[in-house]
């Protein structure tokens, strides 16, 4: 989907006690459920919803998007919208990056010091990355990474920007990891 087909179904949306799914078929066959936090003309961000919970938000690239299902047009969705607000799991947003770029998010990511999962999509392969940006340099971020036995890796890792393709902030996966991190 383009900006202007996402801004007219998610533009409304946006801080609403409303969940979308999102679809990125070229990336992924599963959809991701979600409440939308922020759009911008090239990112999406929402905040992940998984079994009647909130696990940090995900910014994606809109040229990925392939779909987008509305509460207000899906039934199964407003089910469990309804629950959300029943059960009060909605609470106030606290998204407060900046999307307008990849380099604008990783600038301020540098800054805050802030542990993310980065996904980069290839034609045949998907590639992740679980870290701090640590520099940005015509469009090359450095990262110091760890990997899933929660060891930091000793050299940098270098990702093209142009290859990301979605960025996790304050999931609990990642929160975890980092707060447990160790060197080899």
């Amino acid at each position: 989907m383009n900006y202007n087909e996402l801004n007219r179904f998610v533009n409304s949306k946006i801080n609403s006690k409303e969940l979308v799914e999102i679809f990125r078929y070229d990336i992924d066959d599963v959809s991701a459920l979600g409440q939308i936090a922020a759009l911008s003309k090239d990112l999406l961000c929402y905040r992940a919803a998984v079994d009647f919970s909130f696990d940090g938000y995900k910014i994606i690239r809109n040229k990925d998007v392939s779909e987008v299902i509305l509460c207000d047009k899906n039934d199964n969705m407003n089910f469990i919208s309804s629950i959300y607000r029943k059960e009060n799991i909605f609470s106030a947003l606290s998204f407060n990056y900046p999307i307008k770029s990849w380099n604008s998010l990783f600038e301020e990511l540098i800054n805050s010091k802030i542990a993310m999962s980065i996904e980069c999509a290839f034609d045949d392969a998907i590639d992740y990355y679980f870290g701090w940006v640590i520099g940005i340099d015509n469009n090359i971020a450095t990262l110091k990474c760890f990997d899933g036995s929660g060891y930091l890796f000793k050299d940098e890792t270098k990702i093209n920007l142009n290859f990301v393709s979605a960025v996790s902030i304050g999931d609990r996966y990642t929160e975890y990891m980092c707060k447990y991190v160790r060197s080899l």
